[in-house]
């Protein structure tokens, strides 16, 4: 050490945190979420809770929302507003439930242009733009975690 110069604090390593899964490193949060996938994995193919399209297996909002789970996160929704054509667009978040923190969030539409949804009741189209917004905020949070259990990333609902 030089005269005069200050002695250097040491790197302080901070964790990364995922709802329940805390890591120093990329290989410790690799190993704990590999272990929640498998899991998931489990649940979701005795439950089916998976569509098939294309022969490909799409997790429902029910799956999106067990991984969430297992992770200690829960949706909340934050609107659910009308449109003027009739269509609903639902926001939601993600919240760690042990300290309510906000780590993730999106948005959703289902539209009166869509053939399923135009004919059928305004608590079905805003209880749908609900449910794609959930799916699709945990899919931009938890999508990797998905993919390491085996199945398609993009929820049935956007399907």
């Amino acid at each position: 050490m030089k005269e005069n110069e200050e002695p250097s604090e040491a790197l302080t390593v901070q964790p990364v945190e995922l709802g329940t899964i805390v890591a120093y490193t990329p290989h410790e949060m690799v190993q704990q979420a590999s272990e929640i996938a498998g899991v998931l994995k489990d649940v979701i193919a005795k439950r089916r809770l998976y569509t098939n399209i294309r022969g490909k297996a799409h997790v429902r909002c029910e799956g999106w929302t067990t991984c969430a789970a297992m992770l200690g996160v829960i949706p909340r929704e934050v609107s659910n507003i009308e449109l003027e054509d009739g269509s609903y667009e639902a926001v939601v978040e993600l919240v760690r439930i042990r300290d309510q923190a906000v780590i993730g969030r999106a948005s959703a539409v289902c539209g009166m242009d869509e053939a399923t949804w135009k004919t059928r009741a305004k608590y079905a189209r805003k209880s749908m733009a609900a449910t794609r917004a959930t799916g699709k905020a945990c899919r931009l949070s938890f999508s990797w975690i998905m993919e390491l259990a085996g199945y398609e990333v993009t929820p049935a609902e956007e399907m």
